[in-house]
């Protein structure tokens, strides 16, 4: 009986089923390749005639799996997620099956992360994650596309260890950052030095360009001349630790208002200070 299911395993997949499409990578060809830094880990795997499996994990984030695939669904429809076993592992798969919705276009698989968690458990114990469901053109035939656990587990561990050194923060976290001062004052404290460290960690982390605008703001205590200067000083504070950090010159954008945009009243001492601050915004290209 393996010995059938081995001659199986070997022919082309398209053959296995009358009615059927079976979607699978030989285990001759199976491979499993790694990539990623402490802003993202990736691990794909290429599904014969079919696409490329990626599971994905951001810092921040949550564990996903998509599929991109070579011809792109027409409609949005449904499928299954369930385990395939192969012949050479005993035992019986997995009873869970969970029905999905498929997306239109060529990503149709968006799994969450309990889903992709179900899915990496599943190769790791070298079994075969599938998909199934009915063929988006005519519904005529039933599609299984399975994820081949064969070189798993090399890449696995390599994305498993890349996952334990993910920042623990993302660009939503550090895109928008108010730093206040007190009366007259515009050296850095050491928490607020603490936070700048981790916008230039993750710039020079990430592929994309961020540019950094910093806006230098004061309370309305002083003249308007003297609050314009205090300003640019409490900017420039903020430009020089950037510089000194390593990031270029040409991504750094300075702006001086000194009291003309306070955030709340000046008429306070919790508007005021409130009012004394640099403005830091970080956009993308």
């Amino acid at each position: 009986m393996q010995i059938r299911w081995l001659i199986l395993l070997l022919l082309p997949l398209s053959a296995l089923g009358a009615g059927n499409q079976v979607y699978m990578t030989d285990i001759h060809r199976s491979d499993w390749r790694f990539s990623g830094d402490k802003l993202s880990c990736k691990m794909s795997h290429e599904i014969k005639d079919y696409g490329v499996a990626h599971f994905v994990q951001k810092a921040g984030g949550q564990l996903s799996l998509s599929v991109d695939v070579k011809r792109a669904a027409i409609k949005q429809s449904s499928a299954k997620i369930l385990e395939t076993l192969p012949a050479w592992v005993p035992g019986t798969p997995d009873p869970f099956s969970e029905q999905i919705k498929t997306a239109k276009g060529s990503q149709p698989f968006r799994l969450n992360h309990q889903q992709s968690a179900w899915m990496l458990n599943t190769l790791e114990n070298g079994r075969f994650g599938s998909f199934v469901y009915q063929d988006w053109d005519t519904s005529r035939y039933q599609v299984r596309v399975s994820l081949n656990a064969v070189k798993f587990r090399n890449a696995f561990g390599e994305f498993r260890a890349c996952t334990d050194r993910l920042l623990e923060y993302t660009f939503a976290d550090i895109n928008h950052l108010e730093i206040h001062f007190k009366s007259d004052a515009y050296l850095l404290t050491k928490k607020y030095r603490k936070r700048l460290d981790r916008i230039t960690e993750y710039l020079k982390l990430s592929s994309e360009p961020i540019n950094i605008k910093i806006y230098g703001h004061t309370d309305s205590i002083h003249t308007r001349r003297y609050n314009h200067f205090l300003s640019k000083r409490r900017a420039n504070a903020v430009y020089q630790y950037f510089l000194k950090s390593g990031i270029p010159k040409n991504r750094l954008k300075k702006r001086i208002y000194g009291e003309k945009k306070p955030l709340a009243t000046n008429r306070t001492f919790a508007g005021r200070a409130k009012n004394r601050r640099v403005e830091l915004l970080l956009e993308l290209g």
